[in-house]
């Protein structure tokens, strides 16, 4: 049976700037046939215990996000009788491995400060919780943040689940283990069981898992699927702080990387149109490149990278096609039609490029953005 993955997107304002979703020790390449993890492979990776009277016992996985800040989900900060449970009486730990090995020069311990929910019980949408520490993580080898996913559609991408829960002795496993595991489609996991999956699933949620057993048990709750892009860590995204998310006005965004990228033969930074004459030219075409679909009939993004030269539309030609609700102001530029490539069919964000060199150099265009001529 799949088994349910919620995907939140977490806006948190953090003071520090610091990378995050990076490993400080190499990688030695529960679970049900989970596969044993190393000190240091997942050290964002957080235990969440709850603290009775004279004991305390091991509830759920948590993600760290930076110093101060735990993400897990909501059920797992309350009691059975659905309440949530005092900040005083849950704690956590740090860069653990081996829950009956607690090495003190790898693991931390904190208390939390505040409980951060939505309110809602006894659903599993909006399952999600922030666990605001009461005092600051030491970012080690064995503690360091995970970046917060800003990839929207993960269908048929592989990911990675972690955590101690229930192995196939129903029992706790006592060391953290991983598993790989994909991202499945929506029908896919309706078709599963169609029953829970109907009254739950949302484009919040996603499905993650294999029908052979491997899967997310009890214990694992709370903890994330992890995917890794590139070896390289996003660190910051910026949008636009003018961006109108319902006429796309200013739909720009800077990504900044945690480490500075290296240029060679085939990784080159592009120049950008600073001068005045270089933006007010009008061209009669532009290039376009990228992995999506080149087909109008294909849906399939292509595995080899791709170019088109496409047309563009003059300004009063633009204002004119525009769907009524996008902005079509003299920063916009259409392209496509008169059976040229649609960029609809295409990565969205990739650079409309001119069709020549300039002085020696290219130069961008514009970035290419989405809306269907009416």
């Amino acid at each position: 049976m799949w088994h349910k993955l919620a995907f939140f997107i977490v806006l948190i304002s953090l003071t520090d700037a610091f990378e995050c979703g990076v490993r400080k020790k190499n990688v030695n390449k529960v679970i049900v046939r989970g596969q044993q993890t190393s000190p240091g492979d997942w050290p964002w990776h957080v235990a969440i215990y709850h603290q009775g009277y004279s004991s305390y016992s091991y509830a759920c996985g948590g993600t760290l996000l930076s110093k101060i800040f735990v993400l897990t989900a909501d059920h797992c900060v309350r009691s059975e009788n659905d309440y949530v449970i005092s900040s005083r009486n849950i704690f956590v730990r740090l860069g653990l491995h081996n829950m009956r090995e607690l090495n003190r020069q790898t693991f931390q311990q904190h208390k939390v400060q505040q409980i951060h929910t939505l309110g809602l019980s006894k659903q599993l949408k909006n399952d999600i919780a922030i666990l605001e520490l009461a005092t600051e993580a030491e970012f080690t080898n064995f503690v360091q943040p995970a970046c917060v996913n800003q990839v929207e559609d993960l269908t048929n991408q592989f990911g990675t689940a972690v955590g101690w829960g229930v192995d196939e002795t129903d029992r706790i496993s006592q060391v953290l283990k991983s598993q790989r595991m994909p991202v499945v489609s929506t029908n896919k996991c309706l078709e599963s069981n169609r029953g829970i999956f109907r009254q739950v699933l949302d484009s919040s949620l996603f499905c993650a898992g294999f029908t052979n057993g491997t899967t997310v048990c009890n214990g694992d709750s709370g903890g994330g699927l992890h995917f890794e892009r590139n070896g390289t860590c996003i660190e910051n995204i910026i949008v636009h702080p003018k961006f109108e998310p319902v006429t796309l006005r200013n739909n720009i965004a800077l990504i900044r990387v945690s480490r500075n990228i290296k240029f060679k033969e085939h990784i080159q930074p592009i120049c950008l149109p600073v001068t005045q004459s270089l933006r007010q030219q009008r061209l009669k075409q532009g290039i376009i490149a990228g992995w999506g679909a080149p087909k109008q009939n294909q849906t399939v993004p292509t595995t080899v990278l791709n170019k088109a030269t496409v047309r563009i539309w003059e300004q009063p030609e633009c204002e004119d096609i525009a769907p009524p609700r996008y902005y079509a102001g003299d920063d916009i530029i259409c392209t496509g039609g008169d059976e040229t490539p649609n960029t609809c069919h295409w990565d969205g964000g990739l650079p409309l490029g001119y069709p020549s060199l300039y002085n020696g150099r290219y130069t961008p265009r514009g970035i290419s953005e989405c809306a269907v001529r009416q």
